[in-house]
């Protein structure tokens, strides 16, 4: 019974060329198709591993949004982030950049069409503050 398992197990094995060319659509990650998508795919810097619920819970209250949002894991540190309304999408990424328990969260708005594991989220722009710095010394050339 073992063997004859085993022989099936073998036969519904993809091989690499048919591994290499999977790409799945995101109207399957995110269910029905028929709904607009609202999404943006987003990646927390940090050296921690993250606890999923306490990060929904700390975005949630952070983005205070207007109809709410889905966040779902899409690898490590990697969030398929899906909106409720276009206007909450647009606030958030307009606000950008955003931080979560002192790290950097890196949000890309996406192609309907692109995987989101896909995205780019190794970088993002950010700005710092510099506090008491002299006022004769705040020119172009400094910064």
């Amino acid at each position: 019974m073992e063997d004859k398992i085993s022989k099936f197990g073998k036969q519904l094995m993809l091989s690499t060329e048919e591994v290499a060319g999977v790409e799945i659509p995101l109207s399957l990650w995110n269910g029905d198709s028929d709904l607009p998508c609202f999404c943006v795919a987003g990646k927390l810097l940090s050296h921690n591993s993250l606890r999923f619920e306490a990060l929904r819970s700390t975005l949630t209250t952070t983005f205070n949004l207007i109809r709410g949002m889905d966040m779902k894991m899409i690898g490590r540190n990697r969030i398929l982030f899906q909106f409720d309304h276009h206007v909450d999408r647009k606030r958030v990424l307009d606000n950008l950049p955003w931080a979560c328990k002192k790290s950097i969260l890196i949000l890309k708005l996406e192609a309907t069409e692109e995987n989101p594991t896909k995205v780019d989220l190794d970088w993002c722009d950010f700005h710092a503050h510099i506090h008491d710095f002299p006022l004769g010394k705040m020119n172009k050339e400094i910064a």
